[in-house]
């Protein structure tokens, strides 16, 4: 088995920028990805926000009630009036009012954050979150431009080091059961590592796992895990991990139609609308290498490791059979279709039954080697 080789080979096919054999010097990326304007969005959104407030006076001063739209890209239409909903439009404007001075400032706050300085009055962290994205989608700009960031969930752990936004150098191999990825995703800078891929993992009991049997040092790999449905500054640090450092990305998740799904987000993008509210939409980039439904047969999974698919994972199936990327890939509509007319689904765990260290020792190096990927 020739890992490198196969990892080489994996670059070349994505046209990856830095070539990664053996004894390769480390990879840096100095300077911040800025993929739009700042100054520009910055003024947009500033100057969006007044003009909103301005109408809202104006309305006032003719004796009428203000109105704003949150469903939409333009500013002009109305759902929220003062007459028929004074709360929720007291809400609105209050974070439109903190918007307008984080950006005026250049300063950032979290979701969490906004919704702590007023709980009393927003009610609920939902209601917070729901009115954000739809600012973000009101002023058509990324959730990113209105320097209101997310709460990070995802982990990294691996031969990477980075600089953060508060200028603290973050070494990812330092933290036992991986780093917290950053919040500030887009400030990070001086990155540098010497890895020659990085393997996305669906789940943090599998991330945690296949740390404690050596995979990060044995393939000189960064691993990363969402812990499920990928959070957004997850999605963000791995664009920027390929943009800057050109390093393959692999993806292991569940065999079933919501690992598929899972995969495809990181690959392809949320099914959320054409506007992104982090400004990032896919990484084509993305390879899956498993667990692959057909790894059921050609592995000798017993039965028992195999379980029966649900009616929820039959619609979900189907509705992925429909999606352009799917129809456009016939190695992943084929496993799709696998699952349908087999009506089972495997998870990484069933693994297990071919022994304990199966994924780490055998599997992972297997699909590596013979680039079995989708």
């Amino acid at each position: 088995m020739d890992l490198p080789f196969a990892i080489e080979t994996l670059r070349l096919a994505l046209g990856c920028q830095h070539g990664r054999g053996s004894g390769a010097p480390a990879i840096t990326c100095e300077t911040e990805n800025q993929p739009i304007d700042e100054s520009h969005t910055k003024l947009k959104v500033i100057t969006s926000i007044e003009n909103i407030l301005q109408r809202i006076v104006q309305a006032i001063g003719r004796k009428e009630y203000p109105k704003i739209e949150l469903n939409s890209n333009s500013i002009r239409s109305v759902t929220t009036c003062m007459s028929t909903n004074p709360h929720k439009f007291g809400i609105i404007l209050q974070i439109l009012s903190e918007i307008h001075g984080l950006v005026q400032s250049d300063s950032f706050a979290t979701k969490r954050e906004l919704y702590y300085r007023d709980p009393e009055v927003y009610g609920s962290q939902r209601i917070v979150d729901s009115v954000v994205n739809s600012l973000s989608k009101l002023l058509n700009v990324p959730r990113i431009s209105l320097n209101v960031l997310s709460t990070s969930k995802g982990l990294v752990i691996g031969p990477l080091n980075y600089t953060d936004a508060q200028g603290k150098f973050i070494d990812c191999n330092a933290a036992q059961g991986g780093c917290l990825v950053p919040q500030h995703v887009r400030k990070i800078r001086n990155i540098q590592t010497t890895a020659s891929f990085i393997l996305v993992v669906e789940k943090d009991s599998t991330f945690q796992k296949l740390i404690y049997d050596g995979v990060v040092r044995k393939f000189n790999c960064i691993m990363a895990t969402g812990k499920g449905m990928p959070d957004i500054n997850t999605r963000l640090l791995l664009g920027k991990l390929w943009d800057c450092l050109g390093i393959p990305i692999l993806a292991l998740v569940d065999g079933d139609p919501f690992g598929v799904e899972i995969m495809a987000v990181y690959r392809y993008g949320p099914l959320s609308g054409t506007h992104s509210e982090d400004g990032f939409t896919s990484l084509p980039v993305v390879r899956w290498i498993g667990i692959h439904p057909s790894d059921v047969a050609n592995l000798g999974i017993p039965q028992e490791g195999q379980l029966a698919m649900t009616a929820r994972d039959r619609a979900r199936a189907n509705d992925l059979l429909k999606r352009d990327y799917v129809q456009t890939n016939p190695e992943l509509r084929d496993q799709i279709n696998l699952m349908l007319n087999s009506d089972y689904k495997v998870e990484i765990e069933c693994l297990d039954f071919l022994g304990d260290e199966y994924l780490s020792k055998v599997y992972l190096p297997n699909k590596i080697s013979v680039r079995m990927w989708i």
